[in-house]
């Protein structure tokens, strides 16, 4: 697996005592770009989309 270029953020800016919070905030961005990885991947099943349109259109009455 090729490190990606959030991994090789992390890996050059490693945990010391002097760069906790920038690291933290890289840890941060790297976690949350997983996050929405996984829900832009990943398809919306057809049941939520249908009960998503029923309820919008009950709620434009």
């Amino acid at each position: 697996m090729a490190p990606t270029p959030l991994l090789n953020m992390l890996i050059k800016n490693k945990l010391n005592r002097n760069n906790y919070k920038k690291w933290k905030q890289n840890l941060i961005i790297a976690l949350s770009y997983d996050i929405l990885k996984i829900v832009l991947d990943n398809k919306c099943p057809p049941a939520a989309q249908a009960k998503a349109k029923k309820h919008w259109e009950e709620s434009m009455r």
